[in-house]
């Protein structure tokens, strides 16, 4: 007798123990991902475990940022009078506002995107048990 009610409540208990071991991957955030990207090169791809992907629009919007900081700076240090800007000076701020802007928006949706794809570890296992209808469900997760 006290067998039979030992089985009957391991068996009551199992859905439970089922439910407790599912795992739901928790994913990141795409929003955090492109506000982190948009204020600190790679820190949303960082974010997104995916820092190398933003090693490229990084650099392309860090080199447009040097090229126009350093127009600003000749054109401070520049001579009284100067009313036309060199050519070189016009070359470099038509790269820096194109460099800074395409790698902008190229961190930013990559960054979300990123985020987006993310899965914890890399890979993983859920199991969900449905008392509803009394079904088990086994899930495995890929990431590359």
């Amino acid at each position: 007798m006290a067998g039979a009610l030992l089985v009957t409540g391991a068996l009551a208990l199992a859905p439970l123990a089922l439910r407790a071991q599912s795992s739901v991957p928790v994913g990141k955030s795409a929003l955090a991902a492109g506000l982190l990207e948009y204020v600190v090169p790679t820190a949303g791809y960082a974010y997104a475990d995916a820092w190398t992907d933003g090693l490229l629009p990084g650099a392309v919007r860090v080199s447009g940022t040097v090229a126009l900081l350093w127009v600003m700076a000749d054109a401070l240090t520049g001579e009284p009078g100067d009313e036309e800007p060199p050519d070189e000076c016009r070359t470099l701020c038509a790269y820096g506002i194109t460099a800074t802007a395409v790698g902008y928006v190229w961190g930013v949706t990559g960054a979300v995107k990123a985020a987006k794809r993310w899965t914890p570890g890399g890979a993983g296992f859920s199991m969900r048990w449905d008392p509803a209808t009394s079904s088990l469900r086994v899930g495995v997760t890929l990431g590359f």
